[in-house]
């Protein structure tokens, strides 16, 4: 692979594990405030 493949896999992986943790984020916010 070169350097750019390697970082483009990088960002994809990264990307991936942001997106599942958003959700989440948003559902304990969304409880959070419904507390309030």
């Amino acid at each position: 692979m070169t350097e750019g493949e390697v970082l483009n896999y990088r960002f994809q992986t990264i990307t991936q594990e942001q997106a599942k943790i958003l959700p989440i984020t948003g559902i304990i916010m969304a409880t959070i405030l419904s507390m309030i």
